[in-house]
Parts: C-alpha cells; structure tokens; sequence
C-alpha cells in the first residue's frame, strides 16, 4: 500500500476532523467511566433497599409483596407523601400508579408525573399556580414542580421566575404561603362583615 500523500491544501480540513474525532472519542471514554461508576453505585443501593426490606420486615411489613400499598392505607395519604417527599420526591410526583386497582410494584414504588389536563392549557399562569397549589393540599408544592406542570400544560417554556414571581405575588395577596422551598395553598379567610350583611 502506498503511503498516504496529504496536500497542503487538505490537511487543515483534515486535521480538524481529527480534532473533532478526537474530542468524540474522549467523551465515550468519560461516558464508559461514568457508567461503570453509576453501576457501582446501583450495586451499592441494591444493598441499602435489600437491608431496607429486612428492616421493614421486622415491623411486620413485606415491602416485597405490597407491602408499600398497606404501609399507605395504614398511615394515610398525607403522612405516607410526606416520608416521600422528605426522601427526596419532588410533590408533582407523589401519585401512585395503580392499573386494574393492582397493588404498585413494590422496589420501584411506581410514583409518576401526574399527566397535565387539556383544559389547563387555558388558564393564566397565576390560575394554574394556584390550582396546582390546591391539589397539592397539605402536601405542598415547588416553584420548579409547578413550572414543569405548566410548561407541559403549554407546551412551551416560561421564563425561569415566572412562577416564582407569580408564587411571591400570590404570598403577598395572602393566598400561598412557603415553608422552605415548599410552597402552600392558603384558604382565603371569608369577611365577618360581610356575611353579617348577608343574613340581615
């Protein structure tokens, strides 16, 4: 084979795809580091759930066979999306999954987005705040769970403090309240005057 001749003229174009295959070929170097690092960190969790089990077994509870959907039943909606969110799930993702009223399966939890309503797509930033607010109820909700919620809803992307201004706004009208990064619905308090005006 002849050796391989490169004129003056070809070699800045090819030179800079070597430097562009160079740089690909660098970072599926770094991808197959990282996933060999992430599957050793799967492997480490598969050992912290798998003792989990076996400390939830000895409060007589079977998280490996709907064990998840009776600890919910027992302790209540509210207090069982609570130890969840304090886990780390964000409020938008505290809804159980259950098709045919099957129990949930169980190493996963099966918690999911909650799917936007068409007829959301309609309202005003300031009304699907405080929508998602409601829903929340007790629970609470974040600036960026609800930013997602109406970005889907819209199908567009809002201005990184639309909703944090719209949640600050809604703090001073003394409809939400925040504790933390959580955000509240508060219930609007009826005027005494008025109902006393009512009844006469």
């Amino acid at each position: 084979m002849l050796p391989l001749t490169i004129s003056d003229d070809d070699a800045p174009g090819i030179l800079s795809l070597l430097q562009k295959y160079a740089r690909i070929y660098r970072e599926n170097v770094g991808y197959a580091e990282l996933q060999a690092s992430v599957a050793a960190e799967m492997a480490k969790n598969a050992e912290r759930m798998e003792q989990l089990h076996v400390a939830f077994a000895a409060f007589g509870v079977n998280t490996k066979a709907g064990g998840f959907g009776e600890i919910r039943n027992a302790v209540g909606d509210v207090a069982y999306n609570a130890a969840l969110q304090k886990g780390g799930y964000p409020p938008s993702e505290l809804n159980w999954t259950q098709p045919n009223n099957s129990e949930p399966p169980t190493d996963t939890l099966a918690i999911v987005n909650t799917l936007p309503a068409e007829a959301d797509a309609g309202l005003s930033v300031r009304e699907l705040v405080l929508a998602q607010l409601q829903a929340a109820g007790a629970i609470g909700n974040s600036a960026a769970a609800i930013r997602k919620y109406i970005e889907d809803v819209r199908q567009t992307k809002l201005h990184d403090k639309t909703v944090g201004m719209t949640l600050y706004r809604l703090s001073q009208d003394g409809l939400a309240r925040r504790e933390g990064r959580t955000w509240f619905f508060v219930q609007e308090a009826k005027n005494p005057s008025a109902e006393d005006a009512g009844a006469h």
